[in-house]
């Protein structure tokens, strides 16, 4: 973690939610989180989480996994740290991947989205009046970079 997300001491307190995308096609499936680990930049989450989900789901485009890395707070609302996505199709054994028997490692890039006005954003803003899901993902999206902005 970069030493941005840190608090007075230098080091940071974080966690991981883990949420499947979009939730039209996974209804139900509730998000999940890591456990805090204390003053550290350079956390390892050794756990496990589990999603009862179907190989249909995880080949519907756009299917993806959103890691979103907070840092808790005691005092005030936890920090948005960044955020990496994982398209289920690249898991193996789901679509043209290799077997399930080969899994590996796989390093994500953390992101740290800031306010824009180009690209799908401004798109899906134009849809909220009759699109839901639009409306719910654009309201998510500006909390998620208003925080980032914040810090």
């Amino acid at each position: 973690m970069h030493k941005q997300y840190c608090s007075l001491s230098g080091l940071s307190d974080p966690y991981v939610v883990i949420q499947l995308l979009p939730q039209h096609v996974f209804p139900g499936e509730e998000e999940q989180q890591t456990k805090i680990k204390k003053k550290t930049l350079n956390p390892s989450f050794d756990e496990t989480f589990e999603f009862s989900i179907s190989p249909t789901q995880c080949q519907t485009d756009g299917a993806t996994i959103l890691f979103t890395v907070m840092d808790h707070d005691m005092l005030f609302s936890n920090d948005f740290a960044g955020e990496a996505y994982f398209p289920l199709n690249n898991i193996p054994g789901i679509e043209n991947s290799p077997a399930f028997g080969q899994l590996r490692e796989v390093a994500l890039p953390l992101i740290r989205p800031h306010a824009s006005e180009t690209g799908s954003l401004p798109v899906l803003e134009a849809r909220q009046s009759w699109d839901k899901e639009a409306a719910e993902f654009v309201k998510k999206r500006r909390t998620i970079e208003e925080k980032a902005d914040s810090n």
